[in-house]
Order: C-alpha cells, then sequence, then structure tokens
C-alpha cells in the first residue's frame, strides 16, 4: 500500500530524501517511482489528495474511474475494476460435498481452498442458474464476486532506525529463523539486499502478466522467476521487512529472516480476491510465521476472512496496511479491519500521523510509513504509504517469533510494547512500533547450533552450546527440527533439558526418512524469560552408500577397491563387484565373489586372467539386509 511519488500535503518525503528535482531513487529511475500507483477504495497505494481525485465508489471493492478493459478470455464480458466477469465468483462451503457439486458446476475453478474448520471455497467461472442453484443449498455460506484487490500504493533507514529495531540488531537478534511471506507483487529475485535472505516464492500470477491474463511491460525488471517483481511495490516491502545486512544498500527490521515471495499481485498491482486468499492458505500450509498483506479493499468479503481466520487459527501472525485514505475516519480497509489481522496505520518523521494514513477503531499499532527508503528492482527508492509501515511490524514480529513466540503472543508483545506518542486509539492505536522494547533480548544470554553428528540412514545426534545463561540462574535447551519444504506437517521438538552453567548439549532423533533434507536449531528460554536460537543447519540422515575406489594395478595382479560409506539403517551389507571389457558388456560381464560386512569400512577382491592392454570397467556395488541397492561410480583400468 505504498505511494510510488511524493503527493502534496501526504507527507510524502522525509528530510533527507529526495525532492522533485531529484530522481531520490539511488539506483532507480524516476519512472520506477511512479509505478504501482494504485486508484480506488481498495486501491491503498495514494497520498491523500491523489487517492481523492481517484476514489470511486465505496463498496465494491476497488471502484474507480479507470476505463473497463476485455478480460482475458477475449470475450465480451467486461470487468469493472473492483472486480472480474460477471460469471467469476468464490462459493463458500461448510461441506465438501458442496465444494465438490460447485467444482462440477464450473466452467472453469481457479482455486479450490480449504480452511479448516472456517470450510471450504471454490473459486471460478459459473453460469448464472448454477450461481443461483448453489446459493440455495443449505451447506453453501455464501457466493460472492471474485474481486480485484491492489497494492495499499547499508544506511540504516529512518523507519528502522525510529522503532530502535538496530538496537535489538546490535544485541544479537536478527530473525534468524523465522519466516516472512511477503503477499504482493513479488520480490526481486537477484536484489544484492535480499537474495540472502530469500526463500521459496510461489506466482499465482506470474510476472509480466497483468491480473486479467493480458501481458504487461510492468518495471522493467528482469523476470528469472515466476515470482519476481514487475511492479516494484512488493520488492520495497521485503526490504524493510528483512533487507540483508550486508554493509551496502538498506537494513531491514529483522535482516536474518527467510523472506518468501507469495505474487498474488499483477505488474498493475492489481490481484483477485481468490488469488489473494490462496496465497494466504499457501502461507499457511507452508508453516511461515508471518504474513505481511500490503493490500486491501474497501469492501469485506467472506473468503478473505476465512484465509484470514484460517491462518490465525493455525499459528500465523498476519499483518495488515490499514489504508491511504486518509484523512478520514473510521476508514480502515480490509483485511486490516479484521479482528484477526494486525491493522497498521502510518506515521511520519516527527511521530505524526501521516495525512494520508486510514484511521479507525481497528488500527491496532502505528509505524514509519512516509518516505521509506529501501529496494526496488535495480536499485532503492522512497515510497509512502500505510504499506511501507506494515512490513516494519512484519519484520518485528519475525523477529518475535524466531525467539519462539507463537503467533499470538508475537501480537500481544507488539501491542503491548509501544511507544507513547500522543495518537488516539482511532489513530495509533496502542502506540508507535518499539522493537526494543517489545523484542527481549540480552547480549550475554547465548545459544549456538552446532553440525549433527553420528549421522546413519534413520538416526542422528543433534548438537548445541549454551554458551552464556545470561545471567539467569537456569535455562532449558532443546532442539526443534523439521523437513526442509514441509515444516507446517513434520516441525517437532526434543525433550527439554536445563542446564545450570554453560556447556554442551546433545539429544538423539530415529525415525528419520533416509535422504530426507532436516533443518534443525538449538534453541533455550531462561529463568528470566529471555529466549535465543541458534542459527538453523540441515543434514540428511545417510542412505546406503558405496564407493568405488583406484585399483592397484602390479605385475602380480589386479585388485579392486571398494568402500563401504554408509550401511542405510541395515544391520549388514553384501558387497561385490561388477567389472566388463570396455565396449564389449553383453559378452565380458562378471561378478567378483560377495563378502558381507557389518560396519563401515573398505573391501576389495583380486582379479586374474586378465587380457594385457585391455581396457576394464567396473563398480563397486552392494544390497543392504533392508534390501536396497547401491552402486558406486564407473571407473576403468587396464592391465600392464
Amino acid at each position: 500500500m505504498g505511494t510510488g511519488t511524493p503527493q502534496p500535503g501526504s507527507d510524502s518525503l522525509s528530510d533527507d530524501a529526495a525532492t522533485d528535482d531529484s530522481p531520490g531513487t539511488d539506483g532507480a529511475t524516476r519512472r520506477q517511482l511512479l509505478v504501482g500507483l494504485t486508484t480506488g477504495a481498495a486501491a491503498i497505494g495514494l497520498g491523500a489528495s491523489a487517492a481523492a481525485e481517484a476514489r470511486g465508489p465505496n463498496g465494491n471493492g476497488a471502484g474507480n474511474n479507470r476505463p473497463v478493459r476485455d478480460n482475458a478470455a477475449g470475450n465480451n464480458d467486461r470487468v469493472e475494476q473492483g472486480r472480474g466477469p460477471p460469471d467469476q465468483v468464490i462459493v463458500g462451503t461448510t461441506t465438501q460435498a458442496a465444494a465438490d457439486e460447485a467444482a462440477q458446476q464450473a466452467r472453469e475453478v481457479r482455486h479450490k481452498l480449504d480452511f479448516g474448520n472456517r470450510g471450504k471455497a471454490v473459486a471460478g467461472r459459473f453460469p448464472e442458474p448454477a450461481q443461483q442453484a448453489l446459493q440455495n443449498r443449505p451447506d453453501v455460506r455464501y457466493v460472492e464476486p471474485d474481486a480485484t484487490f491492489e497494492a495499499i500504493g547499508e544506511t540504516v533507514p529512518w523507519g528502522v532506525d525510529r522503532i530502535d529495531a538496530d538496537a535489538v540488531h546490535d544485541g544479537g537478534t536478527t530473525g534468524d529463523g523465522a519466516d516472512i511471506a511477503i503477499i504482493d507483487t513479488g520480490i526481486d529475485s537477484d536484489h544484492p539486499d535480499l537474495i540472502d535472505n530469500l526463500g521459496l516464492g510461489k506466482a499465482y500470477v506470474e510476472a509480466g502478466t497483468d491480473y486479467d491474463g493480458s501481458s504487461c511491460s510492468g518495471n522493467g525488471n528482469t523476470y528469472h522467476e515466476p515470482w519476481d517483481d514487475d511492479n516494484d511495490h512488493g520488492t520495497h516491502c521485503a526490504g524493510t521487512a528483512a533487507g540483508v545486512a550486508n554493509s551496502e544498500g538498506v537494513i531491514g527490521t529483522a535482516p536474518g529472516a527467510t523472506l518468501h515471495a507469495v505474487k498474488v499481485l499483477a505488474c498493475s498491482g492489481t490481484g483477485y480476491l481468490s488469488d489473494i486468499a490462496a496465497g494466504v492458505e499457501y502461507t499457511t500450509n507452508q508453516g511461515w510465521d508471518v504474513a505481511s498483506l500490503s493490500l486491501g479493499s474497501s469492501s469485506d468479503y467472506s473468503t478473505l476472512q476465512d484465509a484470514c481466520q484460517y491462518a490465525v487459527d493455525k499459528g500465523v501472525l498476519v499483518i495488515a496496511a490499514a489504508g491511504n485514505d486518509g484523512p478520514c475516519s473510521d476508514c480502515v480497509s480490509y483485511p486490516a479491519k479484521y479482528d484477526t489481522v494486525v491493522a497498521v496505520s502510518a506515521t511520519d518523521s516527527s511521530d505524526d500521523l501521516a495525512s494520508f494514513s486510514s484511521t479507525g477503531p481497528e488500527i491496532d499499532i502505528a509505524a514509519p510509513g512516509s518516505s521509506i527508503r529501501s529496494t526496488v528492482p535495480g536499485g532503492f527508492a522512497y515510497f509512502s504509504g500505510t504499506s511501507m509501515a506494515c512490513p516494519h511490524v512484519s519484520g518485528v514480529g519475525g523477529l518475535l517469533m524466531a525467539n519462539g513466540y507463537t503467533g499470538h503472543e508475537a501480537r500481544s508483545a507488539l501491542q503491548g510494547n509501544t511507544e507513547d506518542i500522543g495518537l488516539s486509539g482511532s489513530d495509533g492505536g496502542n502506540g508507535l512500533l518499539n522493537a526494543e522494547a517489545a523484542v527481549p533480548f540480552s547480549t550475554e544470554l547465548s545459544i549456538s547450533t552446532l553440525e549433527v553428528s553420528d549421522i546413519e540412514a534413520d538416526s542422528a545426534v543433534l548438537n548445541g552450546t549454551l554458551e552464556s545463561l545470561g545471567g539467569a540462574d537456569s535455562v532449558e535447551v532443546y532442539f526443534k527440527y523439521w523437513e526442509k519444504g514441509s515444516k507446517s506437517s513434520t516441525v517437532d521438538w526434543t525433550s527439554v533439558e536445563t542446564l545450570t552453567s554453560p556447556g554442551a548439549f546433545s539429544d538423539s532423533l530415529s525415525d528419520l526418512s533416509s535422504g530426507t533434507t532436516y533443518i534443525f536449531a538449538a534453541r533455550g528460554k531462561s529463568s528470566t524469560g529471555d529466549w535465543n536460537s541458534g542459527s538453523h543447519l540441515d543434514f540428511i540422515p545417510r542412505e546406503l552408500s558405496i564407493q568405488t575406489e583406484e585399483v592397484s594395478v602390479s605385475s602380480s595382479g589386479t585388485t579392486l577397491n571398494g568402500t563401504l560409506e554408509s550401511l542405510g539403517g541395515a544391520d549388514s551389507v553384501e558387497v561385490y563387484f561388477k567389472y566388463w571389457e570396455k565396449g564389449s558388456k553383453s559378452s565380458t560381464v562378471d561378478w567378483t565373489s560377495v563378502e558381507t560386512l557389518t560396519s563401515p569400512g573398505a573391501f576389495s577382491d583380486s582379479l586374474s586372467d586378465l587380457s594385457s592392454g585391455t581396457t576394464y570397467i567396473f563398480a563397486a556395488r552392494g544390497k543392504s539386509s533392508t534390501g536396497d541397492w547401491n552402486s558406486g561410480s564407473h571407473l576403468e583400468f587396464s592391465p600392464p
């Protein structure tokens, strides 16, 4: 929800930002500052005066005065800003049977959504009779338009400094271990201030494509990934949340957190409600910690409410920009208006409410949002908007959840540790975001994650070190671990051990899946309530592994050599060699005798009656007592 360019009376530029006579982008062009301007009641991205000119009727999702356009199918349907074609709707159900029936009735299915206890939803294109029939079913909760939403329009940026996030970084807390989803226009996949922190990406609308399926020129960025940013807005938000601390560019609020691009908005800054809901569902199912939504609408939609409730029920901290419709009262946008979501208003560098910021009783917290310098594809730029305030809060949320907080606990810490700057509750909620007060950190309490040991096919030993108790009497230490890419469904914790002095600790894991990558971190909570986490490391339980070694050739004969590196969890492995004359495998292939090994180690076998000067190929091979097979690489030799 950011303004791409200064607007009169919108507190758009801070003292050190560019003026109209200067690009003010440090590598971004003036054009890059102009893209991404959003309009209408759902288009939360403009300063006050520009928004007033562009705003259309309230209540339609994103009303404005822009021309209608043909939809992606190229037929006679017209797409009004704020909603898709008339037959493009979302059917919310209470039963799987109703969802299945909806999918059967659809001309085209865009998304099948599962919001857990909230119910199901099917987004697609439905004939009018099908819409009416579904609406009349008792197990259908709603049939609503698939509306369009829009983006709410290494120095330390003033916002990061103002909320004292840099003090938290100095104390050793950077958000390492937290996962923050930027649900927006994408993230620049090769920006030097972001690339080291990038995790997974998901595109519900591919880079270079507008929300209606038409192509668009975007912002001139090179698209290496489908989720690359073609608008600038998402990359700017990402830099504020978790720009890398690399001695250049900008540093984010949580510079050690992992950023995930969930691209639901197109190059125009517009996206369908169903894509946004699917992005929230995807974020939740990935087990990520924070969902950052710098987008919105003036209208309430059950699908979006379901998605946000589902995320919060699963432990996600959901944070959204309040909107840029100010000056106004009781004008907070959705999803920020939901009580499940942390609603963020914007302040300027003088600690005043930004003139463009939406306000209302739903505001939970205020954060810097005027003239924020952050990353854009190709460089850096100053943007203003509640979109810029939102990722400040998302980053601090990441700092908290990296320290072991649940989503509910993190929200309480954010709202209960603010700074009073004199704003009313409807303007600033509980007060100005204060990272130093919200995040418990100690320069002394310190835990390190060490490399795993004793790795086998289904087991491993996790290791860590309590380096300092930070003045506490004791620290409860343990490990958190999960399968890479499946955190939400596989995350687990080891048992807790209480230490009263610095030292090493470890715990054994069993029943692991051979060949699967696991991620783990040593963690601890002191008796004084401080949390600390070591870095994330990964390991792979060993599969059956055999290595072919070089032969030993002499005038007296040839010896083939191999190594059994791992039994892969088996009790024993039968090892041998397979060999043949190069170019004549079918007629010359042969095998050595079998040797049974019960532990890793070297093995060999001697060959005789080989043809001098002939090239042979061989490989060490083995079969475990559990039925697994493995072969080393093929090597060549020639007897003298």
